[in-house]
Order: structure tokens, then C-alpha cells, then sequence
């Protein structure tokens, strides 16, 4: 049996949640089935400090879609867990999507 080569990531997929608990299964998969299936990339989440079970979904889904979390303790807001997750790709192409489509 030959191993497929695996292809590096040409994209990042980024998205900020915070309390997401309702929506971040079917998010994340959407952006695997929608996304990763189809052009190598990574997923990156940065979880700002939910309180509601994000977190812990987001880690049962961890293994299952190679996701990669960036998160703390505490919630910094939006805009500095934007920040801190667009220091963390080193793919040559970076895509946001909101996990709510709703927010900025």
C-alpha cells in the first residue's frame, strides 16, 4: 500500500467564537466538509473565554477535524483574539469566517 502524501496547508481558516455552544458542531463541520475536504488547509479557532461549553465541544472535536484552538482563560474581546490569532498562520493565504455570520 502506497501513503498518500500529505499536502501542506496552502490556507488558514480562522474564526473567533466566544459562547458559541449551539452552532460550533455543525460550524466546524461545515468548514471541514465545505473547506477541508476539498484544498489543504488548517482550521484555527480562537475560543475568547466562553462560558456556556464551547470550550469543551471544541475539544471533544479537536481529534475528529484537526482542528487547531488558541484560547485563554479570560475573555479579551473580538478585536484582541483577532489580533492574536492572525499572528499564529503560517500559510501563504489566511480566510475568515464568522461561526454565527452574524458579528464582524
Amino acid at each position: 500500500m502506497v501513503k498518500e502524501k500529505l499536502k501542506k496547508p496552502v490556507v488558514t481558516v480562522i474564526s473567533a467564537v466566544y459562547n458559541e455552544a449551539g452552532i460550533i458542531e455543525d460550524f466546524i463541520k461545515k468548514c471541514y466538509n465545505e473547506i477541508a475536504k476539498k484544498i489543504p488547509c488548517q482550521i484555527l479557532i480562537a475560543e475568547d473565554g466562553s462560558t456556556d461549553g464551547t470550550k469543551e465541544i471544541l475539544h471533544r472535536l479537536k481529534k475528529k477535524y484537526k482542528l487547531r484552538l488558541l484560547q485563554d482563560k479570560k475573555r479579551k474581546g473580538f478585536y484582541q483574539a483577532m489580533t492574536d490569532v492572525l499572528k499564529v498562520p503560517k500559510t501563504p493565504l489566511i480566510f475568515y469566517i464568522d461561526a454565527d455570520q452574524n458579528e464582524p
